[in-house]
């Protein structure tokens, strides 16, 4: 009768002892689990936070390589010809482009931030997509052997001097010039959108679009600073 007794005894202490295990194995996988979980979500909110704040938020003057909206990208069809309208717009923004690149060079020079190189260095990546729509549609290119301040459009011409005076009193002139760019370069785009039907021409010009807005965003925030 005792042995019997001292068997049940053991065989609750060996059930006791399997559920005492089983519990700790799952706290041990729960918490490994949660670990994991944490340590993925940090780093990757870490990085994505970080990365973000670096190249957007430091003051815009990281705006021109900074994370961009993604940009569409539309193969030119050249078997339908550009109107007059058409290429005489693409002409136009490949120099109103090179405006932009070549006063914030100047700025860029004269002033030191770093807001205007790094923006001057983005309009030169415009100038590169219009010039690639000029080129597959044989359309003459105006900037030529790209000349700083040379323009074959009369208008941009006085316009630089303009800019390039006013431009020249005070870095907070400096940045109002950037702000005036941006807004004539977002409104002539705007126009070249709602005048044509082409998809290949507004993909263009929808890129260029993103990248005067980050590009005014950039000098508003720079002009609040000073």
């Amino acid at each position: 009768m005792m042995s019997r007794k001292l068997a049940i005894v053991v065989t609750v202490i060996v059930l006791a002892a399997v559920i005492v295990a089983a519990a700790v194995a799952v706290g041990t996988s729960d918490a490994a689990s949660g670990a994991g979980q944490g340590a993925g979500q940090g780093v990757g909110q870490g990085s994505g936070q970080g990365n973000g704040q670096g190249a957007g938020g430091g003051g815009g003057q990281g705006e021109a390589l900074g994370t961009h909206d993604a940009e569409q990208h539309v193969a030119p069809d050249t078997s339908t010809p550009l109107t007059a309208a058409e290429a005489d717009g693409l002409t136009f923004m490949r120099e109103e482009e090179k405006l932009a690149r070549d006063v914030y060079t100047a700025l860029g020079e004269q002033y030191d931030l770093p807001v205007f190189s790094n923006i001057a260095r983005s309009e030169s990546t415009h100038m590169a997509a219009v010039k690639d729509l000029l080129d597959a549609f044989s359309i003459p290119d105006p900037v030529g052997e790209d000349v700083a301040g040379q323009f074959e459009d009369d208008s941009l011409s006085a316009l630089y001097a303009d800019l390039m005076e006013q431009g020249g009193a005070s870095l907070e002139d400096a940045l109002r010039v950037g702000i005036a760019i941006e807004e004539k370069d977002i409104a002539d785009l705007e126009a070249r959108i709602a005048a044509t039907d082409r998809e290949d021409l507004a993909a263009v010009y929808e890129n260029l679009l993103r990248g005067s807005e980050r590009h005014l965003q950039a000098f508003t925030r720079q002009l609040d600073r000073h």
